[in-house]
């Protein structure tokens, strides 16, 4: 434990606490520094937004919300293909969401899943991104909307 205050003057303490403030300052402007800034993905809104952006038509087809799941799922329709967005209400439950999914998508907790078309995985801020499908124009139209495309 530090002991402010024993052998200091009242002078000295100031300019300590002075200094301790700048210190503080220098490390938060730093770490916001660290946080993207553009071109990321945070959430479903943010998603729509960069395609968008990038001259996609992106068409909500359908939003599925279940109070008793930590998650709002939203099928998008992009040029005839679905696409599954779940937005999480943390980055954290969407990192515990694709945790469990291995690198080929084929297996979730050790267990062999039967996809109808090859799953790809998506994965930024609060929303995972499910396509399943074989068009490397959807995989495209995803990947430029600054997702970050997990191992398939």
């Amino acid at each position: 434990m530090i002991m402010l205050g024993r052998n200091l003057t009242n002078k000295q303490l100031v300019l300590w606490g002075f200094g301790i403030i700048a210190v503080l300052g220098v490390i938060y402007i730093g770490l916001s520094n660290l946080q993207p800034k553009q071109n990321f993905v945070y959430d479903y809104p943010a998603f729509l937004g960069a395609l968008k952006s990038n001259g996609y038509s992106p068409v909500l087809k359908e939003t599925i919300n279940v109070s008793l799941l930590p998650f709002t799922a939203y099928i998008v329709g992009l040029n005839g293909e679905d696409v599954t967005i779940f937005e999480f209400v943390s980055t954290d439950k969407a990192v515990e969401f694709v945790n469990p999914v291995s690198p080929d998508g084929k297996m979730i907790s050790g267990g062999n899943v039967a996809w109808p078309a090859p799953p790809h995985f998506y994965r930024s801020g609060r929303i995972v991104g499910v396509y399943l499908g074989s068009k490397k124009e959807i995989q495209d139209m995803i990947a430029k909307a600054h997702i970050n495309i997990l191992p398939s």
